[in-house]
């Protein structure tokens, strides 16, 4: 906590909208109060892909960072000799979603923690979007780009 600067961790185990999630970062105000801010997250849409998230100030970058590993069947054979890191991917699941989730490290001055985390719940889906499934999901518009990567998730 130098110079007042902050951080905290916002973690959902719900997918961003698409359009939702898009206008938040679209508006060019950033996230009012920090700074910076990294991590992943999950777009409904993009439902087979883990999205990289990487935001200073008003310019986020999004990227594709791969298939989650509840999407590839052979990610336990992949760590077979490395127990620690199967141990770690392995505790990172929950049902019924497996792995995918919004894990994001905000960092900032005088950050309104509650205010950031309720602007940010405001592009999950809410119950009923959730209840709709990953197919009703794939037929969001999506306003971002092609990521690397989502060609991946069209193979599948």
């Amino acid at each position: 906590e130098h110079y007042g600067i902050k951080s905290f961790v916002y973690r959902r185990r719900r997918p961003f909208h698409p359009q939702r999630l898009f206008g938040l970062l679209d508006a060019k105000k950033g996230i009012q109060g920090s700074l910076r801010s990294k991590g992943f997250c999950w777009i409904a849409s993009r439902h087979s892909v883990s999205i990289e998230w990487n935001m200073a100030g008003k310019i986020c970058n999004l990227e594709s960072s791969g298939l989650w590993y509840a999407e590839d069947s052979e990610w336990k054979e992949d760590f077979a000799d490395e127990p620690e890191i199967l141990k770690k991917i392995s505790a990172d699941f929950q049902d019924p979603w497996g792995d995918r989730r919004v894990e994001l490290v905000v960092i900032g001055v005088d950050m309104d923690k509650k205010a950031i985390a309720k602007e940010l719940d405001a592009c999950l889906l809410n119950d009923e979007e959730m209840k709709a499934g990953p197919e009703a999901w794939r037929n969001y518009v999506d306003p971002f780009p092609a990521f690397d990567g989502d060609e991946e998730e069209e193979d599948e």
